[in-house]
Parts: C-alpha cells; sequence; structure tokens
C-alpha cells in the first residue's frame, strides 16, 4: 500500500513540471473574442425574447390590418397573370402576428371564398325548389305581317251557272241565248286577274298553371336543403383546414426566422474564434489541427446559414401565398415563439369533441340525404300527377287587298279591307300518370342509392381518419412537451456552461477550444428549444383542425361572409 501511494507521488511530481510548461505558454485570452462573446450574450437576451422566455415589451408588428401600406393586403383579382418581372419584385415586407395571420386569411383566401360561392350556388338551388310549390303565370303574345301576289286565268267561261237573260234571233233563222251581263261572279273565256293581298295580325294572352299533387316536389327541396348543409360544412371545413395551413406555415417561419438568427450569431463567433487561431497559427502557438478544425466548423456553420436562409424565404412566400397578398409584398411572422396554453382535454374525451359536429362528417351525412332525397323524387316521376291549368287571350288581324286588275275575272268577290277580331279563354285540370318508362326511373333510383350507400362508408372510413389523426396529434403533443421541458433544461445548461468557459477563459483557466465547444453546445440546445416548441405548437395546431364549432354557427359563419 505504501509502495503504491510512493508510485503515485512520483508520479504526479514528475507531471507538475510538464504542465507547469504548458500553463506558461498558455497564449494570453483574446479581447476580439471576449467582446464578442459579450455581444453573444446580449444577442441571447433577445432569443430568449424571441423564444418566449422574456416579456418583449417592443412590438414591431402591425398594430391592425388596418395600418398596413394601402393596397399591401388586398388580394389581387382573380384573372391578374403577372407579365412584367417588375410587378413580382418584392419591395416590401411586413410583420404580422398569428392573429392577424389568421383574420387575414378569413378575408383573402381563395379557398374560403370558393366554399362561399358554392354556399350562395345551393342557396340558389333551394329557392329554385321551393318554386316548384307556387304556380307559374306565363305571357304570351304574336304579330305579324305577310304579303301575297297572285295571278288566275280562266280559258272556259262559267256562264252555265247563270240564267239565261234574253234571246236574239239571227238571219239564218237561229237564235243565240246571252246572260244576265251584270252577274257579279260571271268569268268570262279568257279572263284574268292578278291580285296582292296583305295579312296583319297579332295575339296576346295569359297561361296559368298549378301542380295540385306533385310528389316529386318535396324530395327534391329536401334534397336541395340537402344539398346546402353539405356547402356548408364544407365551408367549416375548409375553414378549419386554412386555419390549420396558416398556423403551421406561420410557426415554421418563426422556426426558420430564429435559427437565422442563432446561427449568424454562431458562424459571427466561430469567425472571430478562426481569426484568433489563425493569428496564435503564425507564432506558432497552436499546432495546425487545431486551425483545420476551426475552418471545418466555421464552414459548416456557413453552410447550415445559408439553408436556414434559405428556409426562412421558401417559409415567407408559403404564407404569402396563402394569404393571397400583393405580388410585391413578402410577410414575416411577428412576435414571440410562445408556446400554446396546456390542452385541456383528455384523449377520450378529445376524440368525442372531435367526432361531435365535425363538418366533414355532416358534409358526408348532408350528401347523403340529398342522394336518398333524389331516390325518392325520381321514384315519384312513376306517380299520378295532378294539375290546373287556365288561359284566355285576346287577337285580331287584317286582310288587305290591293293593287287589283281585272280582265273578265272575279269583279266582285274581292273586299279591299276585312278586319277579324276574337277572344277565348279556357280552364281544366291536367292528369298524367307515367306508367311505363323501359326502367330508365328505377335505374335512376337504384343509382342514387348506391352512392348513397357508397357515402355511408366513405363516412365511416372518415371517422376512423379522424380518430387516427387526433390521436396521432395527441401523442406528438404530449411527447413535444417533454422535449420542450427538456430543451429548456439543456439550453439553461448550455447557455452556463457557455459562461463559465468565458469566464475561465478570460483568466486563463481555458482556451478557445472550451469555448467553441461550449458555443457548439449552446446552438445545439438553442436549436432543440426552438423545435421542440415549434412541434408542440403544431401539434396543438393539428388538435385544433379536428374540433370545429357546432352546425349552426357554421350556418352564421357561412351567411355573414
Amino acid at each position: 500500500m505504501t509502495a503504491a501511494i510512493l508510485v503515485a507521488v512520483s508520479l504526479g511530481l514528475a507531471m507538475v513540471g510538464p504542465l507547469a510548461q504548458i500553463q506558461a505558454k498558455a497564449p494570453a485570452a483574446s479581447a476580439a473574442l471576449l467582446r464578442q462573446l459579450g455581444q453573444l450574450e446580449r444577442e441571447l437576451g433577445q432569443l430568449d425574447r424571441a423564444l418566449g422566455e422574456i416579456p418583449n415589451s417592443k412590438e414591431t408588428s402591425l398594430a391592425s390590418l388596418a395600418d398596413a401600406p394601402a393596397g399591401s393586403l388586398l388580394a389581387p383579382a382573380n384573372s391578374a397573370i403577372p407579365n412584367q418581372a417588375d410587378a413580382l419584385t418584392i419591395r416590401q415586407e411586413l410583420h404580422l402576428t398569428l392573429a392577424q395571420a389568421q383574420e387575414l386569411a378569413l378575408i383573402n383566401d381563395l379557398a374560403l371564398k370558393e366554399r362561399q360561392a358554392q354556399i350562395n350556388e345551393s342557396q340558389g338551388y333551394v329557392q329554385s325548389a321551393k318554386g316548384l310549390f307556387a304556380p307559374t303565370i306565363g305571357f304570351r303574345a304574336r304579330g305579324g305581317y305577310s304579303q301575297q301576289s297572285q295571278y288566275n286565268f280562266a280559258p272556259q267561261n262559267n256562264f252555265s251557272l247563270y240564267p239565261e237573260y234574253s234571246s236574239v234571233s239571227q238571219a239564218n233563222g237561229s237564235s243565240i241565248k246571252t246572260y244576265a251581263p251584270s252577274a257579279s261572279f260571271r268569268v268570262t273565256s279568257d279572263g284574268w286577274n292578278a291580285l296582292t293581298t296583305g295579312f296583319a295580325d297579332i295575339s296576346a294572352g295569359l297561361r296559368l298553371d298549378y301542380n295540385l299533387l306533385d310528389l316529386s316536389r318535396g324530395p327534391t327541396l329536401a334534397a336541395r336543403q340537402a344539398q346546402r348543409q353539405e356547402a356548408i360544412a364544407r365551408y367549416g371545413d375548409q375553414l378549419r383546414a386554412t386555419q390549420l395551413a396558416v398556423s403551421s406555415s406561420f410557426y415554421r417561419l418563426q422556426l426558420a426566422q430564429q435559427l437565422v438568427r442563432i446561427r449568424e450569431a454562431v458562424l459571427a463567433n466561430d469567425l472571430v474564434i478562426q481569426s484568433q487561431i489563425k493569428a496564435l497559427k503564425q507564432a506558432g502557438l497552436v499546432p495546425r489541427l487545431d486551425q483545420y478544425r476551426i475552418e471545418a466548423r466555421s464552414q459548416e456553420g456557413k453552410r447550415r446559414l445559408l439553408q436556414a436562409m434559405a428556409d426562412r424565404r421558401s417559409s415567407q412566400r408559403e404564407l404569402s401565398n396563402l394569404l393571397n397578398v400583393a405580388f410585391n409584398t413578402t410577410i414575416s411572422a411577428a412576435g414571440p415563439i410562445n408556446l400554446q396554453p396546456p390542452w385541456p382535454l383528455s384523449l377520450e374525451n378529445t376524440l368525442v369533441q372531435g367526432f361531435y359536429q365535425n363538418p366533414q362528417l355532416l358534409a358526408l351525412k348532408a350528401a347523403r340525404d340529398a342522394l336518398l332525397r333524389q331516390a325518392d323524387s325520381q321514384a315519384a316521376q312513376l306517380l299520378p300527377n295532378l294539375g290546373l291549368f287556365a288561359e284566355g287571350g285576346y287577337g285580331q288581324n287584317n286582310i288587305s287587298n290591293f293593287g287589283v286588275k281585272l280582265q273578265g275575272c272575279c269583279a266582285a268577290t274581292h273586299i279591299p279591307l276585312v278586319q277579324n277580331q276574337q277572344a277565348d279563354w279556357a280552364a281544366g285540370l291536367r292528369f298524367n300518370w307515367r306508367l311505363f318508362d323501359g326502367g330508365v326511373t328505377s335505374g335512376q333510383v337504384a343509382a342514387s342509392r348506391a352512392a348513397a350507400e357508397r357515402l355511408s362508408l366513405a363516412s365511416a372510413r372518415e371517422r376512423n381518419r379522424i380518430r387516427q389523426e387526433l390521436e396521432s396529434a395527441f401523442f406528438y403533443y404530449e411527447a413535444s412537451l417533454a422535449q420542450v421541458v427538456a430543451a429548456r433544461y439543456g439550453y439553461r445548461a448550455a447557455r452556463e456552461a457557455l459562461r463559465d468557459a468565458r469566464a475561465r477563459y478570460g483568466v486563463g483557466l481555458a482556451d478557445y477550444s472550451d469555448v467553441s465547444d461550449s458555443l457548439r453546445q449552446l446552438t445545439v440546445a438553442m436549436e432543440a428549444k426552438a423545435e421542440a416548441i415549434t412541434q408542440a405548437n403544431l401539434s396543438y395546431a393539428r388538435l385544433l383542425r379536428e374540433l370545429s364549432p357546432p352546425l349552426n354557427q357554421l350556418d352564421s359563419l357561412a351567411t355573414n361572409n
């Protein structure tokens, strides 16, 4: 035992000399690096505010959407297609909070506008179906003029139709019968006439039709109303989808902006350390290995910074396009990366709320009901139909003969002008019963009922999808909360480690490699913290995606919008 102690003491004494020499040769602390570490300490305070650790009293976002520059948040015209590069050049950058981004999405989102147009379309069909229960009144009117020219030639007279007038004796003892010269319709041989006749007529009337018995009207109206409910439910589903898309894009943009700031600060420190190592290498105080290591680390930092900047620009354009702002405007995320409040429901209650009044399930149910009512309406085509009709009208026509030319034909039969007037009315019942149509109606009914069954299966599949989505989001949310706690502890520990390394470096108890390693650990911890909060918020947004307001609220919201 004593021998072992003596050996250890001797070894310790043997190492004191080299350690003292190394300590004596250690380079002095760099004033530039200490200043840069001080700057990093101040930047860490700003990053803490960006991560929601310290309240930020300075508000950089717009106070309201009305404060934005004129025209910057207006949606471009639907038909607008830029054909000049200048129109797509980004000229202004606006900072919006998440609440402002979601508010702007409700105004500008094209998918929501499309769903709103579908609601208006379905409302028009409902009004049309209600009109089937009202009588129809029609007005008819007709007027016209035509002209006809004709020529008549009579090779043979019609004297035999007229009584004899007198008998004239001839020199040879015979007599010749003559006829009354004033006979109105007498036509002589080779007689002719030319006549031009004009026809003018006008008429007008009213007709009323009313279906006293039509068994297809009720199902038709019910089908249209179900289609309107489907359109409203689709609007609600699109509203939740838009909110999720905007929230997810906003959180990713916040993370990208934060990563750029982190990597910019870290790269600045790496470059300072690299310059110090280069100076020490020239003085022969550090090996070449240290120079290569810090150079490799600096290049890796540049690569990561460039990637973060590309992610930020891509996320900015994604959010700007989602919000449908002007072509020359881009959006940045304002405000800290705050963790959303704790989810208030258990998994089971979350599933129950997710199924209750879910717009997607309501839309499928309404579509199924519409198909069933459509089948009833189609089947009613084979049932009796009873209707009432009534109509009345007035008409007048004129016949005028002009340009009359007579030569031994039809003198007195042409009246210069004839006017005719008439009035009529009618009323009665109309009964129709289609007894056979070759299976057309029955085929349509079968197709509609089969489509309704298909939607019933789709509804069950959607129910299972909603459950899977909620369970997945819930599990990821719980895991993300634990990761946030671990990331916060890791970040605080790494920050304290950097402070100690800075202090030790300042008094000569540590070298730049300790500072560099501590800075690298802090970088990983800062990014892990930001990513954990972002993942938790994304999972929170996914949970909200499947929870919707009641149907009556959706109806009111869709109508107001």
